[in-house]
């Protein structure tokens, strides 16, 4: 239904937030919270309870920041533009919001929560400035926005709860399943005496590429999925159009993706192919260490922070080779990394179904915002 429109001006009181003099102590440390951009983008949740640094009421009176009412609607309107959450508590915020307070009568503030979600693009679009674009309290006051009566506002809210909660019990239990796999994995080889390096343990095999033929796989790591290996739209291509920068590999190769490590971009092919070098290629001494067991290592959260940590590059960051193979890890029994193996490999399949139910839930969300939304 095409609801009317109104300009959030109307509907609610606009609030700047303001920081007080950070070189005065009497300022700090006091019991008035105080929101930066920050506490949103570490706040998955819709609301906020807590932020990282309070004020003291005279630090509060030496700024033009106020303290907002509980169930006001706090928005980022610079670096970055466009996080929302509702506050469950008073508090202040720092220059870089324009925070709603709803005329409760005419507004809900969840409502008003998801319609700012909904519309991230459209109010991104709205910054200006040359350093860092920024809303101004003048242009978001004149956006307009569908109204329809207060309990149909509550209905949608309702319906975009039940689907938020959804996805975030999704990501609870995928971030649970990482734990479990960390923690046994520390659990049974905390007391292993042997560690051995990456180095020590891969092949310096040299494969056979096979003749010419028409059509090969051409891997590249848009088509691996983050912490999963999930292979996503695999990308056949004439021999002849294969670029300069790839290599042959065959099964059982670990690759592994030196190129922003953070993503945990790390797979072992079943098919033959040729990858981007980007891709290191790992071939296991199967007398010393299985390749499931080397995956799991590789994609362990302990790997992940120690390739992030030794990474060299600040736009494209990509490991330090001589550190990733010289890399120390824990190298059991033939037996027990068995025994690990198949534990990760349940734990990754149950992992895939998470993420699976996960995006079925991310795109029924999307769905009802918009139909929800007339979406600018």
């Amino acid at each position: 239904m095409n609801w009317p429109l109104a300009k959030l001006g109307d509907l609610c009181e606009i609030v700047s937030g303001s920081t007080p003099d950070t070189s005065k102590k009497e300022n700090w440390d006091g019991d008035v919270l105080w929101a930066t951009p920050s506490d949103l983008s570490k706040n998955s949740s819709k609301i906020i309870s807590n932020t990282s640094c309070k004020i003291t009421s005279i630090g509060l009176s030496n700024c033009s920041a106020r303290v907002l009412p509980k169930n006001s609607v706090l928005f980022s309107s610079r670096a970055p533009i466009g996080l929302v959450a509702i506050n469950s508590q008073s508090m202040a915020t720092n220059q870089g919001f324009k925070s709603f307070v709803p005329n409760a009568s005419l507004l809900d503030s969840s409502y008003l929560y998801y319609w700012l979600r909904t519309n991230k693009s459209f109010l991104n679009g709205l910054g200006v400035g040359a350093t860092f674009k920024e809303v101004s309290k003048s242009i978001i006051s004149k956006v307009q926005i569908p109204l329809p009566p207060l309990a149909e506002q509550q209905r949608i809210a309702r319906i975009l709860d039940t689907a938020d909660r959804l996805m975030q019990l999704r990501e609870s239990a995928i971030a649970k399943l990482d734990q479990l796999a960390q923690s046994v994995f520390v659990e049974m080889f905390e007391s292993c005496t042997n560690y051995e390096s990456i180095r020590s343990v891969v092949l310096k095999k040299k494969t056979s590429v096979p003749k010419e033929s028409q059509h090969v796989w051409s891997l590249s790591l848009d088509q691996i999925e983050s912490d999963t290996g999930n292979l996503q739209n695999k990308e056949i291509v004439e021999f002849k159009k294969l670029g300069t920068s790839t290599y042959y590999f065959e099964p059982p190769a670990i690759l592994y993706s030196k190129l922003r490590p953070y993503l945990n971009k790390v797979v072992m092919p079943t098919d033959c192919g040729y990858a981007t070098t980007e891709l290191v290629p790992l071939y296991c001494n199967e007398q010393k260490v299985l390749p499931i067991y080397l995956l799991a290592v590789l994609r362990s959260k302990k790997f992940v922070e120690f390739a992030n940590t030794n990474s060299g590059g600040a736009k494209m960051p990509r490991v330090i080779m001589d550190k990733f193979w010289d890399y120390q890890f824990a190298l059991p029994s033939i037996d027990e990394q068995q025994k690990y193996a198949n534990f990760f490999i349940s734990i990754v399949n149950q992992k895939r179904h998470c993420l699976h139910l996960y995006k079925l839930n991310q795109a029924l969300f999307t769905s009802l915002q918009h139909q929800s939304f007339a979406v600018n």
